[in-house]
């Protein structure tokens, strides 16, 4: 056997083995590359008690807050990197974006409620004729105050209690300070005079303050209200100790009240069977009636389903009382079997 032959296995295996070596060689600097790349994580250090030897617990471990990312630059093919500074990994959660959002929401509340634009500072009212706005507007005290805060239903309510002359009351707001109210006028058919005062009678029967001007109006001199229909309103703000005093003022007073539909029918009845010109008079306890011309008052009640019998016997009255020289104030024929009249 030559030496050429007997030498080549030898050589054959000397290379394997080095290739082999540099590829173990190549793979664990590979591996401890790749272990210098990655974030190391801190183990946790456990220390078991003098006591007993089944149970360990943890001394420390880092809280996930203080985790930081970091990140490597290449610098050129060569594999040289350059690590920058570690960035801390921030997680927002929904109780931070939550209250961030309720932050948010109150301020804008308190910059609705305490800004200017919102105040209100004139009022928008339709369907007046004998009142102004601007005596709407000084009774219900609204400038200045914030549109917010208003409640159309109060705000209706209190026109109501304030004005019994106007009906069909509404209340609209708009934003920022926009105050808007619709109503209709009641018109008054009678004045119902008293030695105290006047108040307006409207053909529902509701009485209203005397204010402005009004023609054609039936007048009616008397000793005091009838019987009235008083609103529930006016009754629950009565017996409240804390109601306003709008409406107990207009329960004390009549105005906003409705007396008797049949008592008012009466009453216009009666004002086309006097001379013209003659005021109607009423008595709380002799009823409806008139003033004569000759300087006393004649009362017939407030049944007119026999007006003519009661007339001519007021008139056979004032006839026997003319030949007696008798000069009454006052006549009455409510109770035809029982007329009387009185001197004093």
């Amino acid at each position: 056997m030559s030496p050429i032959s007997s030498a080549t296995p030898t050589n054959s295996r000397s290379n394997q083995v080095r290739q082999r070596r540099t590829q173990q060689s190549q793979a664990r600097i590979e591996h401890v590359h790749k272990r210098a790349q990655a974030p190391v994580k801190s183990q946790p250090v456990v220390t078991r008690a003098a006591s007993s030897t089944r149970g360990a617990r943890p001394v420390h471990q880092s809280a996930r807050g203080n985790v930081r990312r970091q990140y490597y630059y290449n610098l050129d093919a060569s594999g040289v990197e350059v690590r920058l500074p570690a960035v801390p990994m921030i997680n927002p959660g929904w109780r931070l974006v939550s209250g961030l959002l309720a932050v948010v929401m109150l301020i804008g509340i308190f910059l609705l409620t305490s800004g200017s634009a919102f105040e209100v500072s004139s009022l928008q009212i339709t369907g007046l004729q004998r009142l102004s706005p601007a005596d709407v507007e000084t009774a219900l005290k609204l400038n200045g105050t914030s549109a917010l805060d208003l409640d159309p239903a109060e705000v209706t309510a209190q026109v109501n209690a304030l004005f019994p002359e106007l009906a069909d009351v509404k209340v609209s707001l708009g934003l920022p300070a926009k105050v808007s109210i619709s109503a209709r006028e009641r018109q008054p058919v009678v004045a119902w005079q008293m030695p105290d005062r006047t108040v307006w009678v409207d053909p529902e029967g509701v009485l209203i303050p005397a204010r402005g001007e009004a023609t054609a109006l039936v007048t009616l001199q008397a000793d005091g209200l009838p019987a009235l229909i008083v609103p529930e309103a006016a009754e629950t703000a009565e017996t409240e100790t804390d109601a306003p005093v709008a409406r107990q003022t207009v329960f004390t007073t009549g105005e906003g009240s409705r007396m008797d539909l049949d008592l008012l029918s009466a009453a216009l009845k009666l004002s086309t069977q006097v001379p013209e010109g003659t005021p109607l008079a009423f008595s709380t306890a002799n009823g409806l009636g008139w003033s004569d011309a000759r300087g006393w008052k004649v009362f017939i009640g407030n049944d007119l389903t026999n007006l003519e019998t009661k007339v001519s016997e007021y008139e056979t009255i004032v006839q026997q009382l003319s030949e007696r020289g008798i000069t009454p104030v006052m006549i009455s024929v409510e109770h035809t079997s029982a007329p009387f009249f009185r001197t004093e």
